[in-house]
């Protein structure tokens, strides 16, 4: 883990890949003066409260932190409704050269599964 000054009311942390930036992020949640995580793809951007910690306390509690590369936390699930039905559909499949029933299958996650980890923005990988 890396961490950088971003400004004077916030800190990046760099670490090695999404599952850890995941983890970084929620084992933060508690922490003192911290007022919000952003966390990224391999990132997690932590704004704090001046008044209530300094930037140097605050990174040395950030880089004692200590995360379980084996064990996720429970998140619990959330449930996205989704919708194929854009009047934009039957383009964006024939531009894939795909049937629309085709690119409906292929974005959708199989059927009662759910996402075994935190994927970044934008990605399809169930």
């Amino acid at each position: 883990m890396r961490i950088l000054t971003a400004s004077d009311r916030a800190l990046l942390v760099e670490a090695s890949d999404l599952d850890e930036a995941m983890r970084l992020n929620l084992a933060w949640e508690d922490v003192p003066g911290i007022v919000e995580r952003i966390p990224g793809a391999r990132t997690v951007l932590v704004r704090f409260d001046p008044l209530r910690v300094s930037a140097r306390e605050l990174a040395a509690v950030l880089s004692s932190t200590r995360v379980d590369a084996d064990h996720l936390p429970e998140t619990g699930e959330a449930t996205v409704p989704v919708s194929y039905d854009g009047e934009d559909l039957d383009e964006a499949a024939s531009l894939l050269g795909v049937s629309t029933g085709s690119w409906c299958t292929a974005t959708s996650p199989p059927t009662g599964g759910s996402r075994s980890r935190a994927s970044p923005p934008g990605s399809a990988t169930w």
